[in-house]
């Protein structure tokens, strides 16, 4: 006997095959997990950031606030005043005298009042008020006070005393209680008939 097409098992073309439908069933029971690490993978990576983020900005702070105080401290040493720089050492500035006060004014010096020094040098012993404006070991520069000769301003001012010594030609030091002071052409200030004047300004 023949056997014709209605005898054979068809097999639809649309039914999937079993290997196919093995793949479909592992993919669908194991799509929650993978779902699942993928959103704890990106909620990890998130919160790094945000840490990463928060880090940089205390960074970012401290480095601001540090910049501050250096900024801070160099105007108080610069200016020199203040409890900051009293407290790192540095002498506070001679002040001004009182309008009307004994070093505010001028004081012409006495010739008799001054003293051969070494070389050059001239020194004048001066009232007890010029002490507080003094320059000294601690502050060789301190001192603003002014000396003229014959109304003429003498210079520079706080002078290395070797200078006043070896050079002088008007270079002067007001320390402690004396000046030494050279004239302007290192001629002895007691004999050249200039009249010499200090003040405090």
């Amino acid at each position: 006997m023949v056997p014709t097409m209605l005898d054979s098992p068809v097999t639809p073309s649309h039914q999937p095959s079993r290997s196919t439908r093995r793949s479909w069933g592992w993919l669908i029971n194991t799509f929650p997990a993978l779902l699942l690490a993928l959103l704890s993978a990106c909620s990890v990576d998130s919160n790094n950031d945000s840490q990463t983020a928060a880090q940089a900005s205390d960074g970012s702070n401290e480095s601001h606030a540090e910049g501050v105080t250096d900024l801070q401290d160099s105007i108080a040493e610069t200016s020199g005043t203040g409890a900051l720089a009293s407290a790192k050492g540095t002498p506070p500035p001679a002040k001004s005298p009182a309008h009307g006060s004994g070093a505010g004014n001028w004081l012409t010096l006495d010739i008799t009042d001054m003293e051969p020094e070494t070389g050059l040098a001239t020194a004048v012993a001066l009232p007890a008020e010029y002490a507080d404006f003094a320059s000294n070991s601690q502050d060789p520069k301190r001192s603003v006070l002014v000396v003229e000769e014959d109304g003429e301003l003498l210079g520079p001012s706080n002078s290395v005393h070797k200078l006043i010594r070896e050079t002088g030609m008007g270079a002067y030091s007001h320390w402690g209680q004396r000046l030494l002071f050279t004239s302007s052409d290192n001629s002895d200030p007691r004999s050249n008939g200039r009249t010499y004047r200090i003040r405090i300004p």
